[in-house]
């Protein structure tokens, strides 16, 4: 699958979070590793239905599992 016009942030580890670039709606929303493997994906619609578990699984997904210091 291809990505390419997105946008993102960027944690001091490296692991990006990744969405669609303005002026396209967020229909997505992804993590990739500092070597740009994707480790995570999810729909909006998977976003929306289950909000608390899926934001939970995105910052996991970027902080690597690590708790915050």
């Amino acid at each position: 699958m291809s990505f390419p016009n997105e946008s993102g942030i960027t944690h001091s580890n490296g692991a990006r979070l990744l969405f669609p670039a303005y002026p396209e709606q967020v229909s997505y929303v992804r993590v990739v590793d500092a070597q740009d493997r994707e480790i995570a994906f999810w729909t909006i619609d998977e976003v929306s239905e289950d909000p608390a578990d899926v934001l939970g699984a995105i910052f996991g997904a970027v902080l690597g599992g690590n708790a915050l210091r």
